[in-house]
């Protein structure tokens, strides 16, 4: 299958995670007239109420950081909990595909973006779906590198802050002994 293929399978996942954006500090669930609207334009039919946004953020929050680290036994159970919540159980379909028996609420958006976890994103070109390593970002993206190895969502934003960071801490204690030795030389005894 063609990385291509796969990222358009896993659109919903990237798009499910990142209303929330962390670096710029916003939130597409965080008022009902801006999850009200983002659900519609994807055509989801999911309530807006305080209780289902929350649910709606912390299950969104629980598929994040299984993309984080994926041999999280604590993400395991936060992402099983979605699917015992949303799907009744698997099954051979007649075209001998794997396929999802829906629960009682197929039309969240919550329970899309876990059945293509399930069916996809747990393949092999699957794990190309990463967040972005930087703590203050948490971009969630599709690796297209040809190596698989990408790590920040964006090289000139969160890669750089990161390079700069250890740069800067690499030059900081050279940069003290650089300074104390420049007060004592004009001091006498």
């Amino acid at each position: 299958m063609a990385a291509g293929d796969t990222f358009a399978e896993l659109r919903g996942i990237i798009d499910l995670c990142n209303t929330a954006m962390y670096l710029h500090g916003t939130d597409e669930f965080a008022d009902t007239a801006r999850a009200e609207a983002w659900l519609r334009e994807r055509d989801f039919n999911w309530s807006t109420s305080p209780e289902a946004l929350a649910q709606l953020r912390a299950d969104r929050e629980r598929i994040r950081m299984f993309l984080i680290d994926r041999a999280d036994p604590g993400a395991h159970a936060g992402v099983n909990d979605i699917v015992r919540r949303h799907w009744l159980g698997p099954r051979i379909g007649a075209d001998a595909e794997l396929q999802l028996v829906a629960g009682a609420d197929p039309q969240s958006p919550v329970a899309a973006a876990v059945a293509t976890l399930l069916l996809v994103g747990l393949r092999q070109d699957g794990r190309r779906l990463k967040v972005c390593a930087s703590a203050a970002c948490r971009y969630v993206y599709f690796d297209e590198s040809r190596s698989r190895t990408r790590t920040w969502c964006d090289m000139n934003i969160c890669g750089a802050r990161s390079k700069m960071r250890d740069y800067r801490s690499r030059q900081a204690p050279e940069d003290m002994i650089h300074r104390h030795n420049s007060q004592t030389e004009g001091t006498s005894p």
